[in-house]
């Protein structure tokens, strides 16, 4: 019997590196990217890199936006997921 787990649902998010994990649970939290380039004393650039990298390992493939509009539909499973692994 297979458990379905938050993780076992959601593809790539355990390939998510601790960066890349804090910018998503930003985005969760609706934070832009100057906002959580100022929180994490990082450029705007490198943000944008990491939500890029975000996007790619979670498949939210579709253009400017398209990792908000994924973060909007599965936030809650996100957040779960974000906490789990901060617990860990």
């Amino acid at each position: 019997t297979t458990v379905n787990t938050p993780t076992a649902t959601l593809t790539g998010f355990a390939d998510l590196t601790t960066a890349e994990r804090r910018v998503l649970r930003g985005i969760c939290e609706h934070k832009t990217g100057p906002q959580l380039a100022d929180a994490f004393c990082l450029s705007e650039k490198t943000i944008n890199n990491h939500k890029y990298e975000i996007a790619q390992k979670l498949q939210a493939n579709g253009g400017p936006g398209c990792l908000t509009r994924f973060v909007g539909k599965h936030q809650e499973q996100l957040l779960q997921l974000l906490a789990q692994a901060k617990s860990r």
